[in-house]
């Protein structure tokens, strides 16, 4: 069914992930474009510090930006430094107090401590931009993230853990704090960094909550069919499962294929992915004539990638076989739709032109049992398009 399956979900999340060069970019950017046309207003997002997202789109990127032509999608390339920065001005005051009442630092030592390039912090600075949009921004249905290359995606999801131990540290030592402050004026009254410190909390628990609900977060895997590629792309799957997040996709990009089947060595390849991950949903994307760039081909890309015009015809043969096919691109026809450009919001209307000529071969019970398993797409594809 390909990536068809994940319109049927009420996603928040959705990160496309895999080795560098793969075409995470291009999949991620493709599957923004198409929730957006399909009804729901999706904000596209790079992590990635080497970004290409701009490049993809084929257009320039000033924080979160509306797509020109496109008012259900926005696109962002995560500034890093620029959040820490807006972190340190947000909570200098808290930062400094923590270390100048918990530790033996005096301001001048704290200062320098809070400006060293810890290691996690980009990776911290990312998830809490990414969190900051979530909270804030409900007028946004889902949140499609263009993650770095494997190392990187991995530290960053491994962030709320990293980050949780952090916190328990600073508890400790703020209730060393605590403690001789009660002791010498005989209470304690909780502080703005007490409040800091809570908040990192209440935000890490909901982070990790999000990244391993597999109702409202998915993972999409991207890959190519290369030996070394295969083996980075069995490692991540590994590392995924032990940060239990949610897993079942794969997107198999750049197979060569030579009369409708792939080449020996790719098919080789895909055969082996097959049998590693039984029950994942693998879509095969072939190498493509033409660079990838800008929304024409972005949006012609996410029609194979979703091939919901695939999964109708599939039904159709089903039901009366190969004329099925015929009966399906006369209909796209009649109501102006490309072929590769079929979305759920088509749908409702698809049914009621195939209820004259399908009907009447499959029997009215039958015809409603097809056309209830098409509205099940078509219900999250917002209004009806022409």
């Amino acid at each position: 069914m390909a990536l068809a399956e994940l319109l049927r979900k009420k996603l928040r999340l959705v990160l496309f992930g895999g080795k560098g060069g793969v075409g995470k970019t291009t999949c991620a950017s493709a599957c923004a474009l198409y929730f957006s046309l399909c009804g729901r207003t999706t904000a596209l997002l790079s992590s990635d510090p080497a970004h290409s997202l701009s490049d993809c789109l084929d257009m320039k990127l000033e924080g979160l930006s509306q797509v020109p032509g496109h008012p259900l999608l926005l696109a962002e390339e995560m500034d890093s430094q620029k959040a820490l920065r807006g972190f340190k001005k947000r909570f200098a005051e808290e930062i400094q107090r923590f270390f100048t009442t918990s530790t033996n630092l005096d301001d001048e030592d704290a200062s320098e401590l809070i400006n060293l390039p810890l290691p996690g912090l980009d990776e911290l600075m990312g998830l809490m931009s990414l969190m900051d949009y979530l909270r804030e921004r409900k007028d946004i249905d889902l949140f499609v993230m263009d993650t770095a290359p494997t190392g990187h995606t991995l530290r960053l999801l491994a962030v709320p853990d990293m980050v949780d131990d952090w916190i328990k540290v600073f508890a400790r030592m703020r209730w060393k704090y605590r403690y001789v402050v009660k002791r010498f004026s005989g209470k304690y009254d909780a502080d703005k960094v007490d409040e800091m410190l809570l908040g990192l909390k209440k935000m890490i628990l909901s982070l990790r909550e999000l990244l391993r609900d597999p109702g409202r977060c998915e993972f999409v895997i991207v890959t190519n069919p290369r030996v070394m590629v295969l083996r980075e792309t069995e490692r991540l799957v590994e590392s995924l499962r032990e940060l239990r997040i949610p897993l079942g996709h794969m997107v198999v990009n750049n197979v060569t294929f030579r009369e409708s089947f792939p080449v020996a060595d790719h098919q080789e390849i895909l055969e082996r992915l097959v049998a590693k991950f039984p029950g994942w949903d693998l879509t095969v994307m072939p190498v493509r004539s033409v660079e990838v760039l800008g929304l024409r081909h972005l949006q012609n890309f996410a029609g194979d990638l979703f091939r919901l015009e695939g999964t109708v015809e599939r039904l159709l043969r089903d039901e009366i076989g190969d004329p099925g096919a015929g009966m399906l691109r006369r209909i796209m026809e009649r109501m102006d739709i490309p072929s590769g450009n079929l979305l759920p919001s088509h749908l409702r209307k698809l049914a009621a032109h195939l209820e004259g000529a399908l009907a009447p071969i499959v029997g009215a019970e039958r015809f409603g049992e097809i056309r209830r398993c098409l509205e099940q797409f078509a219900g999250t594809g917002g209004g009806e398009s022409s």
